[in-house]
């Protein structure tokens, strides 16, 4: 593994119609996760098929509408997810434009279908938790967290502060997880800055990668703290994949201890 190769961990999808796919082992040095954006006009319906994966599904703009014959038929808003297992087919409909971050990853015979409302009211606990303090602090929602039934799958949300770090101090969980941040609500001209770097006590010759809204980077290995610009607030929808099933535990990784206090 060569710093260079780090540049292409940062895929910027748009908001062009249709699928694109941004992350997959055959891209980038990941074993195990994939993830989509799926971008649907007004009225269009798109159907997902999961095959032999696992499925985390979030709108993350616009409103619109999930089916899944004899587990849900929900009206979608912003937030909202929908889990499926394998062999799976959920009609997306948009009410309005609207854009979907589709993870997924193989499929082990844990998790059913089901779906998950995003409330910002959420209490503070195993779904809703608030990390750091001062430039640190940043709000946490775990919409698949690892009390919820699944293969390999953990997601949720990040937000925070106006040019506060989002991530810090560094850590790295390589052994047991791969990790995306999935960038959202971050328009032109705000901007963040997504870092990566290998080995312990090497921040200074990290890879810097510009993101907003659209962007996702990956993080097969390797330490990942991020910041967001003056007048920005980093926003993002992470991706936790366990290379094995007893691997998915959340909030397991090892800190740089050069920036820990």
């Amino acid at each position: 593994m060569k710093r260079e190769d780090m540049y292409k961990w940062n895929v910027a999808t748009t908001k062009e119609y249709g699928v694109q796919e941004a992350i997959s082992p055959q891209k980038q040095e990941c074993e195990y996760t994939h993830i989509n954006r799926i971008n649907l006009k007004a009225g269009d319906s798109y159907t997902v098929s999961s095959g032999e994966y696992e499925m985390c599904i979030a709108l993350i703009s616009g409103a619109g509408h999930a089916k899944m014959d004899g587990w849900f038929d929900e009206d979608m808003k912003k937030l909202d997810c929908v889990y499926l297992s394998a062999d799976a087919d959920c009609v997306l409909t948009a009410k309005e434009d609207c854009s979907f971050y589709a993870a997924f990853a193989k499929y082990e015979g844990i998790g059913q279908p089901h779906f998950i409302r995003f409330d910002p009211n959420t209490p503070l606990g195993e779904s809703h938790e608030i990390h750091g303090e001062g430039v640190f602090k940043r709000e946490v929602f775990l919409m698949i967290n690892d009390k919820t039934p699944a293969s390999r799958l953990m997601c949720g949300y990040t937000f925070g502060g106006e040019a506060c770090w989002t991530s810090w101090p560094p850590h790295e969980h390589a052994k047991t997880l791969e990790e995306t941040y999935c960038y959202f609500d971050m328009p032109a001209p705000k901007l963040g800055f997504q870092f990566t770097y290998l080995e312990e006590n090497g921040f200074c010759d990290a890879v810097v990668h510009p993101v907003r809204e659209g962007h996702m980077v990956v993080f097969p290995m390797g330490y990942h703290p991020t910041v967001a610009s003056p007048g920005t607030c980093n926003n993002y929808m992470w991706v936790l994949v366990a290379k094995r099933p007893e691997d998915r535990v959340f909030g397991v990784y090892n800190q740089d201890k050069s920036y820990v206090k």
